[in-house]
């Protein structure tokens, strides 16, 4: 059973589906509030492709002198072909709709068929959801279809959104369905639980359609790469999962597994200790309980842009209840993979298979519709499992894939700054090293040998125009995937190639190769440096307790210890401008404040006045630049209170946002404050209030 059922085994069934049947009642009362867009980075082309081409039909049906008519494809990036309408006498025809999945599929003749061909029409679009497939579907069925397959799930966690009355109702759906949820679950698996249900509904609707029309309908389970880790970075300055990398790169692999779960039971959504807790039992040959760990990370990411288990689930359960066939690509990628973990060999991305596989997809295609009944299809021959071999070409799909992650990385301001580690990069060039030992490395020694390896498309035409300035990051990601591999020399040297534009995380891993070698004065000093850095500095001291090191006290600039006597002096003059404030001396309360972060520079409680008062007095940058240093002066001087001092900055912060007129943003560090508050934190109701009313926006 899934891990995350679509309903609560502890709700009320009646209530609930009366609330579904009001709650499109009740989203047209929101209709016209302002509408939160995607944060996906979309070029004006790529929003035509998903907005205004949605507003023609996907065929338009012309007729030539001579009678004939046929149906032509007339939306952009479309890999459909054209066809005789109406359909001539003895052709059989398929069309297959979807996502970006569904248009690998755009011809039968990769399977192995004893019989002619049929006529497919493949309808798939990258970036579709089940709301822009439902409409596809919708149409094709008047083409007079002897089959519809039907393939999505990837796309459901949140699609480019469109202007437009359609798209508002939509998305006003979506949020009251959070709310509901968000009744018995948390904000995320409320979000979740919401896409879940919206595409059940639309598949509910397109197989009872499809019946009604006694149109013989095929719903896709769809696989997925579990090797790719989840989106974001290494929670590397939580200390259990910093001990626990330091024990996984060791090939201490049950140490490491037992720090992995301690850091999973402190917080259930950390899907990198899940996601390596996986390779952790996969390496120790544990493989089902790898493959439930990685399939854990698909249930909770977010993003659901790798269909989870819970998602094929309801997929498999919608056929059941219109009579569709379940064509289970799930279960066939999952046997071939040998293990049970589908991986690279099978994935060029996260989810979309090697050309090589499509045979695999139509033979169980065919083979679903066989055992529907559908006697117009003959029996395909077994499928024949495509080799190891892929030709460097067809690495170019790889590499292209990790400069895109590094490109659309989604990195805050203060990330921008020092930068991060993409591990969904470092994971395709190591299945490049894995194929063509070297070829990662010589493809980026040059910047015509990298820009010739980079597939420019429709999709990835704004990375390509940056890829001189990804070029030393690429590097950067190469040198560290080398000190995994416990090549710290070879790390060493490309840092230093990649070194004409540094980032202060480079120092990240520099020290942890210095500390391979051995070199652990210099090392600690690399890790020392990065002790001041915004977003790096937990990290490093994290890493460091991992290597053993003795971590020093807080700072000053100069590299000194703060002494005691200074720590209670600063804070002293702290809490004394902190009256300045309450009785309305400003001026003498910034004074103070100075004073004390000159006595000792991680003085949380110094930052956290700092961009209170900055936010009274409207300097807005001021405000953002002190919230941002609490969370790292509170870890330096190892405060007592540090989840509290660290909800607080990020609630004020997101106060500064909306005031700045950066709802998203302001959206998202609430939504972070809430994650880091202590039960007992004050303003805990108040900001989710804060995001309730932004998330009804």
């Amino acid at each position: 059973m899934p891990d995350i059922p679509v309903r609560n085994k502890c709700g009320n069934r009646r209530l609930e589906a009366h609330i579904m049947k009001l709650i499109p009642c009740i989203a047209a009362l929101f209709l016209f509030a302002a509408l939160p867009w995607s944060a996906m980075a979309q070029s004006a082309a790529q929003a035509s492709v998903l907005c205004a081409d949605l507003q023609k039909p996907f065929f338009l049906v012309s007729c030539g002198k001579d009678g004939k008519c046929g149906a032509v494809p007339q939306r952009r990036e479309s890999s459909a072909q054209e066809f005789s309408v109406p359909k001539p006498a003895g052709v059989k025809r398929i069309f297959v709709a979807g996502e970006s999945v569904a248009q690998l599929l755009h011809t039968a003749a990769a399977l192995n068929l004893n019989v002619s061909v049929p006529e497919v029409v493949n309808c798939g679009m990258g970036g579709y959801e089940s709301s822009r497939i439902e409409d596809v579907f919708r149409e094709i069925l008047k083409y007079e279809p002897d089959l519809v397959v039907v393939l999505g799930g990837n796309n459901e966690g949140g699609s480019f959104r469109c202007p437009g009355f359609a798209a508002e109702l939509r998305e006003r759906y979506a949020r009251l369905l959070e709310r509901f949820y968000g009744l018995r679950n948390d904000s995320r698996l409320a979000r979740i639980k919401a896409t879940l249900k919206i595409q059940e509904s639309r598949l509910d609707s397109m197989a009872a359609l499809a019946r009604k029309k006694k149109v013989p309908l095929i719903l896709c389970t769809l696989p997925a790469n579990l090797a790719m880790p989840p989106s974001g970075y290494l929670p590397l300055a939580t200390r259990p999962f910093a001990a626990a990398m330091r024990l996984y790169e060791k090939g201490e692999f049950e140490k490491a597994a037992k720090k992995f779960k301690l850091a999973l039971q402190a917080n259930r959504y950390d899907l990198f200790s899940r996601f390596y807790l996986g390779k952790t039992l996969e390496a120790l040959k544990r493989f089902p309980l790898a493959r439930e760990s990685y399939l854990g990370v698909l249930e909770l990411d977010f993003t659901q842009n790798r269909t989870s288990a819970s998602r094929n689930y309801m997929i498999r359960r919608v056929a059941a209840r219109h009579g569709a066939g379940v064509c289970d690509l799930e279960s066939a990628f999952a046997a071939l993979s040998g293990n049970g973990i589908p991986d690279f060999n099978q994935f060029t991305d996260a989810m979309h298979w090697w050309p090589s596989y499509n045979g695999l997809a139509w033979y169980e295609i065919f083979r679903t519709a066989r055992g529907m009944g559908l006697q117009v299809f003959k029996d395909p021959l077994p499928y024949q499992p495509a080799g190891r071999f892929l030709a460097e070409d067809d690495l170019k799909k790889s590499f292209s894939y990790a400069l895109a992650y590094l490109d659309n990385s989604g990195l805050s301001p203060d990330e921008v700054k020092s930068g991060a580690l993409c591990e969904k990069t470092i994971a395709e060039i190591e299945f490049m090293e894995s194929r063509r030992p070297g070829l990662p490395g010589s493809v980026a020694r040059s910047e015509k040998s990298f820009s010739g390896f980079f597939i420019n498309n429709f999709w990835s035409a704004d990375t390509a125009a940056r890829l001189e300035t990804l070029r030393p990051v690429f590097i950067a990601h190469l040198a560290e995937l080398e000190r995994r591999r416990g090549n710290f020399k070879k790390a060493l040297s490309l840092l230093e190639s990649a070194a004409r534009r540094p980032k202060p995380y480079y120092k990240l891993i520099k020290a942890r190769a210095l500390l391979g070698l051995g070199r652990e004065k210099e090392g600690k000093k690399e890790l020392e440096e990065l002790f001041p850095v915004p977003v790096l500095g937990e990290a490093a001291l994290a890493v460091a307790q991992a290597y053993g090191l003795s971590v020093p006290g807080p700072v000053l600039l100069s590299g000194e210890p703060v002494s005691e006597k200074a720590r209670a002096a600063s804070k002293k003059l702290a809490d004394a401008a902190v009256e300045k404030i309450r009785s309305g001396d400003l001026p003498a309360a910034e004074l103070m404040l100075d004073g004390a972060l000159k006595l000792n520079p991680a003085n949380a409680e110094v930052f956290l006045s700092l961009c209170s008062l900055a936010f009274s007095k409207g300097e807005f940058q001021k405000a953002l630049d002190a919230c941002g240093a609490v969370g790292q002066a509170a870890a330096l001087d190892h405060h007592p209170a540090r989840a509290m001092m660290e909800a607080d900055s990020l609630y004020i912060k997101a106060l500064v946002l909306l005031k700045a007129g950066k709802p998203r943003e302001a959206e998202r560090s609430f939504k972070l404050a809430i994650a880091a508050a202590p039960k007992d934190w004050e303003n805990l109701s108040r900001a989710r209030a804060e995001l309730d009313k932004l998330k009804g926006v």
